[in-house]
């Protein structure tokens, strides 16, 4: 499957040195077309050779293990047959930007270029052998634009073929993991006596001697309950500049080391309990959960505060506890930082927000920590349309709050999709349930449920008497209205 705007799938040779490494779902590299490489993922390994095409072999193997799920595979190919769109538009429309390579064929001289060789070049070849003098190493675009010559690759496959010149592929990985440096003493220092008579002979280091005694403040080196210290924050704790570390370092008494962090901010409140629901909300959570035993799909009506969130956190709360994850889509609006406060303030760390506000190393750290399967930390994703391109392994619950809302449709660019529509065929990949809520069903949804496709649930009946109040407050100031426009 190729990133590119392509309904069909092509087939690749395997060279023998990567036949122990493919796996479908995972990343490889591939040519296609005179001189482009792309980042393509397997979806089918086979022995059967097509017969109108020459095949080529496969270039680079990216991934030590897949990146994308085989059921993932069937539902992209699903939507892209259903929606009218290529299987590349859905690709590109599914993995965070951080996954998807971009190739940069980079063209660079020979080390041994000789007077003879260039002599038997014409002019436009003299330039751009002028051009590598001065850039030595240059893309085939940059060069198209100096030289101000769109139709540069046969003049480049020319100069290849003569030797002259070397064209390289450059592949350039989006995702950058973020690290933290962080300080230890150094292993030449393995006892507290040792350490102090380091610090006696500090005495014309005053600084030093801070950083140090600030890094064992911070540690706990010697203690039960050892803590790892970040340069940052010694640094700020000594009241010191990086160059007293540098020379801690130097005498062998301090190590820096860097590891990789997540960009994803912890919840570090603690967790408050989930409110309690009233006599009229636990009836509609037993329909719920009654309703759930016999169809996959449940709509629920309830009018703006009547406490649809509360039911919500209630079913996630279960579906936690069998061990499986839920999605939780909203519309673009309405992905406000109260309901991920709520969220996060009643399952803490589980929650995990994935929005296009992120940046693509943020998405990429949820994309690949939902890989793990059973160890992934994140039980709860809230998010947007988009969130369900996520690998989900063992998906129990996807909760549509507002889906009637006009932005959970796609419309440019391709694919063009409905993620309220997708995310129900999405849950019967993994039998999950869906709970479509709103205050105001959609005209799809409330058909559905009236022909019994769907059930519904609602949650309004407590508040008939309020409504009815409501409209004649409404009605009386309406005739009010009209009266005084009369008498004027």
């Amino acid at each position: 499957m190729l990133p590119l705007p392509l309904r069909q799938f092509f087939t690749y040779s395997v060279p023998s040195a990567y036949i122990s490494e493919i796996n479908i779902g995972k990343r490889v590299i591939v040519p296609f077309g005179k001189s482009k490489l792309y980042s393509a993922i397997i979806v089918h390994i086979h022995k059967d050779k097509p017969a109108w095409y020459e095949t080529k072999d496969i270039a680079y193997v990216l991934d030590k293990q897949a990146i994308v799920t085989k059921q993932q595979i069937q539902w992209w190919k699903w939507l892209a047959s259903y929606y009218m769109a290529s299987v590349g538009d859905i690709y590109k429309a599914a993995l965070p930007v951080g996954l998807r390579l971009e190739s940069e064929a980079m063209v660079s001289l020979i080390d041994n270029l000789t007077e003879e060789q260039i002599t038997k070049l014409n002019s436009t070849e003299r330039d751009l052998i002028g051009l590598l003098n001065q850039k030595k190493n240059i893309s085939i675009g940059d060069l198209s634009k100096l030289l101000d010559k769109k139709r540069i690759l046969p003049l480049i496959k020319k100069l290849q073929e003569q030797g002259i010149l070397i064209l390289n592929e450059k592949i350039k990985q989006n995702y950058k993991p973020k690290y933290e440096t962080y300080v230890r003493l150094s292993s030449n220092y393995s006892s507290q006596k040792e350490v102090e008579n380091t610090l006696n002979s500090f005495r014309k280091s005053p600084k030093q001697e801070d950083l140090l005694m600030a890094y064992l403040s911070l540690s706990l080196c010697f203690t039960n309950d050892k803590q790892k210290v970040s340069k940052k924050h010694l640094l700020e704790k000594a009241k010191v500049g990086s160059s007293v570390l540098a020379a801690l370092e130097k005498k062998g008494i301090l190590c820096s080391y860097k590891e990789e962090i997540g960009r994803l901010n912890n919840n570090s409140k603690g967790i408050v309990p989930k409110a309690l629901l009233s006599t009229h909300q636990k009836e509609k959570l037993q329909e719920i959960e009654q309703n759930f035993t016999q169809k996959d799909v449940v709509l629920l009506h309830g009018i703006t505060a009547s406490g649809k969130t509360e039911l919500y956190i209630h079913l996630i709360e279960k579906a936690v506890k069998e061990g499986k994850t839920t999605l939780y889509l909203l519309p673009e609006i309405a992905l406000t930082s109260q309901i991920i406060k709520r969220l996060q303030s009643v399952f803490g760390n589980i929650v995990a927000v994935y929005h296009s506000k992120f940046n693509s190393n943020e998405r990429v750290e949820i994309w690949n920590d939902l890989l793990k399967e059973n160890q992934s930390k994140y039980k709860i994703i809230l998010g947007v349309r988009s969130s369900i391109f996520l690998p989900f392994y063992n998906l129990g619950l996807i909760i549509v709050d507002e889906e009637h809302e006009n932005t959970f449709k796609q419309f440019d660019p391709s694919p063009r999709y409905q993620a309220r529509d997708a995310a129900i065929v999405l849950a019967k990949t993994f039998n999950a349930k869906v709970l479509l809520g709103s205050a105001t069903p959609s005209i799809e949804s409330y058909y559905n449920a009236s022909i019994n496709k769907y059930a519904l649930v609602n949650l309004n009946k407590k508040y008939k008497n309020v409504e009815q109040a409501l409209i004649k407050i409404v009605d009386l100031k309406k005739a009010r209205h009209q009266k005084k426009m009369q008498s004027l």
